[in-house]
């Protein structure tokens, strides 16, 4: 795809706003509004109007700033949280997983079957699927992972009474 061309009037309007807002000191997670704040509607609630002298719609400045924003470093940056894999409620494959603050640091992979014989800890849960070590509790993948020797949870057989 190729690189976004600015020189439309359109867009040098964004650019015009945005330059005097960030003059004026608004955060980079503010210019939206303001850009929008400035956007002049034909009548009230109406997509048609105008922006700095030039003719647009609301919609299209929408994405105007969006797209300006993400060229020069101005777009909010996300948090990236991994992505977890819906796992079949018929999976035998069992996390028994120490939790610490809500997040998985120690997991152990299992079946159903070899909970009937396990005790499990009382800072542990268990939950269908592969859960990821180090992520929040429930992101689990249906396949897999390879785990550092310090991730692994050793769960030991219930003492008989």
């Amino acid at each position: 795809m190729a690189k976004q061309s600015f020189t439309s009037d359109k867009y040098q309007a964004v650019i015009r706003v945005i330059n005097r807002a960030q003059a004026q000191g608004v955060h980079p997670d503010d210019l939206r509004k303001y850009v929008m704040k400035t956007f002049r509607p034909d009548h009230p609630g109406g997509n048609d109007g105008v922006l700095d002298g030039v003719r647009m719609t609301a919609k299209g400045l929408s994405t105007y700033i969006a797209n300006v924003k993400a060229e020069y470093g101005l777009a909010k940056v996300q948090e990236v949280k991994p992505v977890a894999t819906v796992i079949k409620r018929d999976t035998k494959i069992r996390t028994v997983c120490q939790v610490v603050d809500g997040k998985a640091v120690k997991v152990c992979y299992t079946t159903i079957d070899d909970l009937m014989d396990k005790e499990i800890p009382k800072d542990c849960v268990v939950l269908y699927g592969y859960q990821i070590c180090g992520t929040q509790l429930g992101t689990v993948i249906d396949t897999e992972i390879q785990i550092s020797k310090d991730q692994e949870l050793v769960l030991k057989p219930a003492k008989s009474k």
